[in-house]
């Protein structure tokens, strides 16, 4: 049988303890911090021990992100903008698979990895690799076949940039919401960073192409 002092703290022989130094209260005559505020402290810095980083240094990796978006941007632009060159939407499309690759990296070695920047850079690969290809595409179509050209043909370069689109979207979906934003271990098609890469860079330079609607519904269905 404890006695108070022996086993209990301050004398109360109904309550332990280590209860009262979980809980802040007073032992041996000192206020002990709680364990829960402990806990509290290194959830803040990421729950792993990790010191909690400045606002700066947390947003570095969104702030490379942001140029992927640009670059989607650049590539939707080239549709109504007559001045934008296809070679800059190609240099865009590499700048944007770079920005794409820096931001990752930059998360995983500041330590700043989060659902919201996973998020944001599955968004963000949609602009640049999926709905800003598709347009592409299909303005390089438009411009190479001219006002003159067939409506079967020109039906066929909107169904294959829409489908593109659409596949991307719906693989970009499924990331999110099937997989967590995590990469299955098992072959779930082609990711759209890749398929982007000879869609943009055919329509640069074989836009005109009777094989070319045909690629772009090749590598569409590949996504998927």
């Amino acid at each position: 049988q404890a006695t108070p002092g022996q086993g209990f703290s301050g004398g109360d022989p109904c309550v332990p303890a280590g209860r009262l130094h979980c809980e802040g209260e007073h032992l041996s005559g000192r206020k002990t911090l709680p364990s829960c505020s402990l806990l509290a402290m290194g959830s803040e810095g990421g729950g792993d021990g990790v010191p909690q980083r400045s606002f700066f240094i947390r947003n570095i990796p969104n702030a490379i992100t942001f140029v992927t978006v640009f670059c989607g941007f650049l590539l939707m632009a080239s549709a109504c903008v007559p001045g934008i060159s296809p070679l800059v939407c190609l240099f865009a499309t590499f700048l944007g698979l770079c920005a794409d690759v820096a931001d990752g990296q930059a998360a995983r070695a500041l330590r700043v990895k989060s659902e919201f920047g996973a998020t944001f850079d599955q968004l963000a690969d949609l602009s640049c690799f999926g709905i800003g290809p598709a347009i592409f595409f299909v303005r390089q179509r438009a411009v190479s076949l001219g006002p003159d050209a067939a409506l079967t043909s020109s039906m066929l370069t909107l169904l294959a940039g829409y489908g593109y689109m659409a596949c991307s979207v719906f693989r970009i979906a499924r990331e999110l919401i099937v997989h967590s934003g995590v990469r299955p271990l098992y072959f779930v098609g082609i990711p759209t960073n890749l398929a982007c890469i000879p869609t943009v860079l055919l329509s640069v330079t074989a836009p005109g192409s009777v094989l070319l609607p045909f690629i772009v519904m090749m590598l569409s269905g590949m996504m998927v």
